[in-house]
């Protein structure tokens, strides 16, 4: 019984380093870096006044389906949102440091101010966008 116990701790530890690696090396990798790699593979971002979040996703990822539908709800609300599949822009993806998904890149004046994994709810993407 006590090798089960040490056993989960193991995994779940493993889990949360793992998890603190990514947010950590997206936000090193991403944060501060320029939008214009962003801005070739989605024209209408360059269109966007002032914040603009961008939405990274992929098809396969189950927590990016559960995400998306709120992500769509703020995008009917005119909220400044732009989605980017990673699926379809791989090379995008790995150039500008998308470790995973979801992501959230929260892009001002042309460069990247923000990197956020995981699912977030209305209320964070609201906050980041400043609303």
């Amino acid at each position: 019984m006590t090798w089960l116990l040490y056993t989960l701790f193991g995994l779940l530890t493993t889990w949360a380093l793992y998890l603190l690696y990514v947010n950590i090396a997206c936000r090193a990798e991403t944060e501060g870096r320029s939008s214009d790699d962003l801005v070739a593979a989605l024209p209408e971002l360059a269109r966007a006044p002032g914040r603009v979040l961008i939405y990274c996703f992929s098809e396969r990822c189950a927590p990016c389906r559960r995400m998306s539908g709120t992500v769509d709800e703020l995008r009917t609300e005119g909220r400044a949102i732009v989605k980017l599949d990673i699926g379809q822009h791989v090379e995008t993806a790995r150039r500008v440091g998308i470790k995973a998904t979801p992501a959230l890149l929260l892009v001002e004046h042309g460069r990247v101010t923000r990197c956020v994994i995981g699912v977030k709810s209305r209320h964070h993407m609201l906050a980041l966008l400043g609303e």
